[in-house]
């Protein structure tokens, strides 16, 4: 069965665009909390409806990092997670109460300084004054009725980028926040691509 993923170029990609174009026509004065309300939303998307009674969300992170900066982002990673859940994957009902699990096995947002090139060759190219390397992880699972899992898929998203020097918070901010726009686009998808072929059994 091939689930419809939506017009997902329309979806909560435009409303980063939205806010990422009313940011630019502000100035770079603009400070950090004007982002504080900034969500991606998945509303508009069509939802994955699965016979299942409901849907556990949880969170199975090891040690945070002392360099994973995520909680510190206006969109902190797992909260982007278990929005996702809610919102795409819809309950309606399963006769053998069963129940579907998703689970968060990694949502970081790793900050390494870099070190400046003092080189002729350096000085004239510009440097790059912070690496950030990003990593998405999460796993479905229907549980049946006796706790067994029946079925099991997941899905992990990396991407790393390299920050320019002289770039203020907000405009430091707002890439890391297209970064993570990009990442959820990717993890939406291989996670529909996984539950159409391994949760073909419980799709309406």
């Amino acid at each position: 069965m091939i689930i419809d993923s939506g017009k997902l170029t329309k979806g909560f990609l435009n409303l980063f665009r939205f806010v990422m174009v009313s940011a630019t026509l502000s100035g770079c004065a603009m400070e950090v909390d004007s982002f504080s309300q900034f969500q991606l939303t998945f509303f508009n998307l069509p939802s994955v409806k699965l016979k299942v009674n409901q849907i556990n969300s949880q969170t199975a992170l090891v040690e945070i990092a002392k360099n994973d900066i995520g909680v510190r982002l206006p969109l902190y990673p797992v909260k982007v997670l278990e929005q996702w859940a809610k919102h795409r994957l819809k309950p309606v009902g399963s006769k053998n109460r069963e129940v579907l699990r998703f689970i968060i096995k990694e949502a970081s947002v790793i900050e390494t300084s870099l070190k400046p090139d003092y080189s002729i060759k350096g000085i004239f190219r510009g440097q790059n004054s912070h690496k950030y390397v990003f990593a998405f992880e999460a796993v479905i699972q229907i549980i049946g009725r006796s706790g067994n899992i029946l079925a099991s898929s997941s899905a992990k998203v990396t991407r790393s980028i390299t920050i320019p020097e002289g770039l203020s918070l907000s405009e430091r901010e707002l890439l890391l926040l297209n970064v993570i726009d990009k990442l959820m686009s990717q993890f939406d998808q291989e996670m529909l691509i996984n539950i159409s072929k391994f949760f073909e059994k419980w799709l309406i």
